[in-house]
Protein backbone atom coordinates (compact mmCIF):
# COMPACT_ATOMS: atom_id res chain seq x y z
CA UNK A 1 0.00 0.00 0.00
CA UNK A 2 1.40 3.15 -1.10
CA UNK A 3 1.05 6.18 0.97
CA UNK A 4 1.85 9.75 0.53
CA UNK A 5 1.09 12.76 2.31
CA UNK A 6 -2.26 13.88 1.46
CA UNK A 7 -3.59 10.30 2.43
CA UNK A 8 -1.42 10.71 5.91
CA UNK A 9 -3.43 13.70 6.73
CA UNK A 10 -6.50 12.99 6.14
CA UNK A 11 -9.23 11.59 8.86
CA UNK A 12 -8.81 7.42 9.05
CA UNK A 13 -11.87 5.91 9.71
CA UNK A 14 -12.02 2.30 11.93
CA UNK A 15 -12.53 0.41 8.55
CA UNK A 16 -9.90 2.22 6.73
CA UNK A 17 -7.89 1.56 9.76
CA UNK A 18 -8.18 -1.78 9.89
CA UNK A 19 -7.66 -2.59 5.81
CA UNK A 20 -4.08 -0.40 5.89
CA UNK A 21 -2.80 -2.28 9.04
CA UNK A 22 -3.83 -5.39 7.67
CA UNK A 23 -2.05 -4.01 4.08
CA UNK A 24 1.30 -3.57 6.19
CA UNK A 25 0.88 -0.20 6.48
CA UNK A 26 3.93 1.53 8.25
CA UNK A 27 2.75 5.02 9.19
CA UNK A 28 -0.56 6.34 10.49
CA UNK A 29 -1.72 9.30 11.06
CA UNK A 30 -1.62 10.42 14.63
CA UNK A 31 -5.12 10.86 15.53
CA UNK A 32 -5.93 6.83 15.25
CA UNK A 33 -2.97 6.70 17.89
CA UNK A 34 -4.82 9.33 19.99
CA UNK A 35 -8.00 7.55 20.04
CA UNK A 36 -6.26 4.35 21.84
CA UNK A 37 -6.96 3.60 25.10
CA UNK A 38 -2.29 3.51 25.39
CA UNK A 39 -0.41 6.03 23.61
CA UNK A 40 3.00 5.30 22.88
CA UNK A 41 5.46 8.12 23.35
CA UNK A 42 8.13 8.87 20.95
CA UNK A 43 11.36 7.61 22.31
CA UNK A 44 13.78 10.01 23.36
CA UNK A 45 16.99 10.85 24.96
CA UNK A 46 17.33 12.01 28.31
CA UNK A 47 20.87 13.95 28.85
CA UNK A 48 22.54 13.19 32.26
CA UNK A 49 21.92 16.90 34.07
CA UNK A 50 23.57 16.14 37.45
CA UNK A 51 26.05 13.12 39.00
CA UNK A 52 24.84 13.66 42.99
CA UNK A 53 25.24 11.75 45.89
CA UNK A 54 22.06 12.50 47.50
CA UNK A 55 18.69 14.24 45.47
CA UNK A 56 15.86 15.32 47.50
CA UNK A 57 12.79 14.76 45.09
CA UNK A 58 10.58 17.49 46.72
CA UNK A 59 11.40 20.95 48.79
CA UNK A 60 8.66 21.21 51.54
CA UNK A 61 9.63 20.68 55.47
CA UNK A 62 10.79 17.01 55.13
CA UNK A 63 12.92 17.92 51.64
CA UNK A 64 14.58 20.65 52.82
CA UNK A 65 15.70 19.06 56.24
CA UNK A 66 17.07 15.83 54.42
CA UNK A 67 18.51 18.46 51.72
CA UNK A 68 20.21 20.41 54.28
CA UNK A 69 21.25 17.95 56.64
CA UNK A 70 22.77 16.09 54.00
CA UNK A 71 24.84 19.01 52.22
CA UNK A 72 26.06 19.73 56.25
CA UNK A 73 27.34 15.77 56.09
CA UNK A 74 29.52 16.52 53.07
CA UNK A 75 27.09 15.01 50.59
CA UNK A 76 26.72 16.38 47.35
CA UNK A 77 23.21 17.29 47.07
CA UNK A 78 20.46 18.37 44.51
CA UNK A 79 16.88 19.14 45.38
CA UNK A 80 14.18 19.03 43.08
CA UNK A 81 11.02 21.31 43.57
CA UNK A 82 7.61 21.38 40.86
CA UNK A 83 6.65 25.06 42.68
CA UNK A 84 8.74 28.10 42.32
CA UNK A 85 9.80 28.55 45.32
CA UNK A 86 10.66 26.26 48.32
CA UNK A 87 8.43 25.23 51.75
CA UNK A 88 5.43 23.21 50.56
CA UNK A 89 3.50 23.36 53.54
CA UNK A 90 5.04 26.23 55.44
CA UNK A 91 5.07 28.54 51.74
CA UNK A 92 2.48 26.92 49.62
CA UNK A 93 -0.12 26.41 51.56
CA UNK A 94 -0.37 29.15 53.62
CA UNK A 95 0.48 27.29 56.94
CA UNK A 96 1.87 29.55 58.59
CA UNK A 97 2.49 28.60 62.04
CA UNK A 98 5.83 26.47 63.40
CA UNK A 99 6.05 23.81 65.84
CA UNK A 100 7.57 24.61 68.99
CA UNK A 101 11.26 24.94 68.12
CA UNK A 102 12.41 26.52 71.18
CA UNK A 103 14.69 24.34 73.67
CA UNK A 104 14.98 21.70 71.10
CA UNK A 105 17.78 20.76 68.16
CA UNK A 106 16.85 20.44 64.46
CA UNK A 107 15.42 22.72 61.57
CA UNK A 108 12.44 24.17 63.74
CA UNK A 109 14.74 25.21 66.00
CA UNK A 110 17.02 26.74 63.77
CA UNK A 111 14.27 28.44 61.90
CA UNK A 112 12.76 29.85 65.16
CA UNK A 113 16.51 31.54 65.96
CA UNK A 114 16.78 32.84 62.46
CA UNK A 115 13.43 33.99 61.52
CA UNK A 116 11.05 36.59 63.30
CA UNK A 117 8.28 34.48 64.90
CA UNK A 118 5.37 36.15 66.58
CA UNK A 119 3.08 34.42 69.00
CA UNK A 120 -0.95 34.65 67.66
CA UNK A 121 -3.48 32.92 69.39
CA UNK A 122 -0.79 30.78 71.07
CA UNK A 123 1.02 29.78 67.97
CA UNK A 124 4.39 30.73 66.49
CA UNK A 125 3.34 32.25 63.34
CA UNK A 126 6.12 34.02 60.28
CA UNK A 127 5.35 35.69 57.59
CA UNK A 128 5.20 32.89 54.46
CA UNK A 129 7.94 35.62 52.07
CA UNK A 130 10.38 36.08 55.33
CA UNK A 131 10.09 31.79 55.43
CA UNK A 132 10.97 31.28 51.53
CA UNK A 133 13.65 33.68 51.85
CA UNK A 134 15.25 32.13 54.81
CA UNK A 135 14.76 28.88 52.99
CA UNK A 136 16.85 29.80 49.63
CA UNK A 137 19.47 31.13 52.30
CA UNK A 138 19.76 28.01 53.94
CA UNK A 139 20.23 26.14 51.22
CA UNK A 140 22.43 28.03 49.80
CA UNK A 141 24.79 28.36 53.20
CA UNK A 142 24.38 24.37 53.11
CA UNK A 143 25.57 23.74 49.61
CA UNK A 144 22.78 22.15 48.61
CA UNK A 145 22.08 22.79 44.75
CA UNK A 146 18.52 23.70 44.07
CA UNK A 147 16.29 23.33 40.77
CA UNK A 148 12.99 24.66 41.07
CA UNK A 149 10.11 24.22 37.96
CA UNK A 150 10.87 20.57 37.91
CA UNK A 151 9.30 16.89 38.52
CA UNK A 152 10.19 14.00 38.93
CA UNK A 153 8.43 11.75 36.76
CA UNK A 154 10.33 8.08 36.49
CA UNK A 155 12.96 6.46 38.58
CA UNK A 156 15.35 4.17 36.99
CA UNK A 157 15.97 1.38 38.56
CA UNK A 158 17.23 -2.65 38.39
CA UNK A 159 15.67 -5.02 40.71
CA UNK A 160 15.50 -3.36 44.47
CA UNK A 161 18.26 -0.85 43.88
CA UNK A 162 17.41 2.72 42.28
CA UNK A 163 19.98 4.24 40.42
CA UNK A 164 18.24 8.19 39.06
CA UNK A 165 15.60 9.80 38.48
CA UNK A 166 14.31 11.09 35.12
CA UNK A 167 12.27 14.58 35.73
CA UNK A 168 10.66 17.42 33.84
CA UNK A 169 11.46 20.95 33.25
CA UNK A 170 11.59 23.84 31.44
CA UNK A 171 15.26 22.19 30.20
CA UNK A 172 12.83 19.25 29.04
CA UNK A 173 13.06 15.31 30.07
CA UNK A 174 16.60 14.86 31.66
CA UNK A 175 18.29 12.29 33.89
CA UNK A 176 19.93 12.88 37.17
CA UNK A 177 22.06 10.36 38.62
CA UNK A 178 22.40 10.02 42.39
CA UNK A 179 23.95 7.59 44.69
CA UNK A 180 20.50 7.91 47.59
CA UNK A 181 17.34 9.08 46.40
CA UNK A 182 15.09 10.34 48.89
CA UNK A 183 11.10 11.50 47.80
Amino acid sequence: MRTNRHQMSKQVNRREFITGAAAGAVALPAAVAADSAVVRTPRRDAPTAHRVDVLVCGGGPAGCAAAIYAARAGARTLLIENMPFLGGVWTAVGVSHLMAGSGRAGLNAEIHRRLPVHQVFDRNIYVIEEMKTLLDTLMMEAGVDVQLHTRAVYALRENDRLYGVFTESKSGLEYIKATMIID
